[in-house]
């Protein structure tokens, strides 16, 4: 399953995980076996097909598909009746949210189904990735948050700045720099990968002017979601 959703990697064989899942899906034995094993590793990577089972007209299925639901806190999406992201101009999109109240719980699933973790430790004890979000509400307001989800190449946050690095074996690496001295280089990308060089082994360093993290990645959110999501990060601060 986690193969399936992963957004690194092989394409191949994560498509080939995807079609296995749909087959499986596709018979009430299986269909359970997967429910179970959702339940078992908090995956978020069916929340749709686990919400849509809660109607299954197996009795057993449905029942699995509510219990998942519950534990991993889906919640239909049948009442939000809120505008999609990508529907709005950034500066309607922020003004909507800022006054939309959302749900923290939908926020952090928002923020699992995404894939936000992939990149970003939401507390100290996780492996550090890209900007720690742990304290962002701290850093950034609700307004200037949204809209630096929405442009993430708008404001990089500070020790963030994003080299290419050209090394002397002809390798490349895209990466920001979390130690420097005459001699060594070390650098981390935007999934956690640590990289240490000596300086003799780096040909070049380009400095590039985006963000590594793409724009659009709310598009597909409701702005009920985007404000959930606003707000689950925000109570980060206050744990």
């Amino acid at each position: 399953m986690h193969l399936s959703a992963r957004k690194t990697g092989s394409p191949e064989s994560r498509e080939l995980s995807k079609k296995d899942i749909d087959r499986g899906w596709g018979n009430p034995q299986r269909r359970l076996q997967i429910l179970r094993a959702i339940q078992a590793t908090r995956f978020h990577g069916l929340d749709e097909q686990v919400l849509a089972a809660m109607e299954d007209e197996d009795a057993a299925v449905a029942s699995a598909a509510k219990e998942t639901a519950k534990l991993l806190k889906l919640e239909k999406k049948g009442e939000d009746k809120s505008p999609l992201v990508s529907t709005l101009a950034p500066a309607e999109a922020i003004a909507a949210v800022m006054k939309t109240c959302g749900d923290i719980a939908l926020g952090e699933q928002v923020f699992t189904r995404q894939s936000c973790a992939t990149c970003h430790a939401a507390n100290l004890d996780e492996p550090q990735k890209g900007p720690y979000l742990g304290n962002i509400a701290q850093t950034y307001s609700r307004a200037d948050l949204a809209g630096n989800i929405i442009d993430p190449g708008k404001t990089i946050a500070q020790g963030f700045a994003t080299e290419l690095f050209t090394l002397k074996d002809g390798g490349a690496q895209m990466a920001f720099v979390t130690f420097e001295s005459a001699e060594l280089v070390k650098a981390r990308n935007i999934t956690g990968q640590e990289f240490a060089w000596k300086t003799a082994d780096i040909v070049r360093r380009d400095k590039l002017p985006n963000s590594l993290m793409p724009p659009g990645l709310v598009n597909s959110l409701t702005i009920r979601e985007f404000a959930s999501l606003l707000d689950y990060l925000e109570s980060l601060g206050k744990k």
